[in-house]
Order: C-alpha cells, then sequence, then structure tokens
C-alpha cells in the first residue's frame, strides 16, 4: 500500500469514527439480533461481516476508490473487535 493509500485509509477510518462512533457504541442491533441470542460484541462482529461482504460484492461494479478504503476500514474494526472480544478464547 502506498503512503497516499495509507493516508486516505486513516482520514476515513478516523472520519468515520466522528460520524459513527456514538452509534456503534451504544446501537440495540435490534435487526441483526431480534431475539437477543447474541452479545453486543457477537452482534458488532456479525455487523461488521454483513458491511464486509456488500464491499465485496461492490466490487464487481468496477473500480471505485471509496469501495476499497472501506473495506479496508471495515476489516480493520473486525480485527479490532475480535482482538477485543475473541470469538475463540
Amino acid at each position: 500500500m502506498t503512503a497516499l493509500g495509507i493516508a486516505e485509509l486513516l482520514k476515513t477510518i478516523t472520519d468515520r469514527g466522528g460520524q459513527y462512533g456514538d452509534t456503534w457504541e451504544t446501537c440495540e442491533w435490534n435487526a441483526l439480533n431480534p431475539f437477543g441470542f447474541l452479545s453486543k460484541a457477537e452482534s458488532r462482529k456479525a455487523a461488521l461481516n454483513v458491511l464486509i461482504d456488500i464491499k465485496y460484492a461492490r466490487m464487481g461494479g468496477g473500480f471505485k476508490l471509496d469501495t476499497f478504503v472501506d473495506l479496508a476500514a471495515y476489516l480493520l474494526a473486525r480485527i479490532g473487535e475480535e482482538i477485543e472480544t475473541p470469538s475463540n478464547p
């Protein structure tokens, strides 16, 4: 990854954190977890998995920089979630 690519990724992560950080912390995940079987950590991981799947699907539509930057940010966020609350401790 080039320095420009890394700078764009860091900018996106910072922007998204400011825009959505409060929602990420307080979300109830009702649509993902309607019966309450998942913990908040499991729901957050599932949400990131869905976002990652969507970004992968969008790659078939041609190159769009934000698709790749968002995908990288979602993958990093997913790694962070796994480090914070491992699925298989």
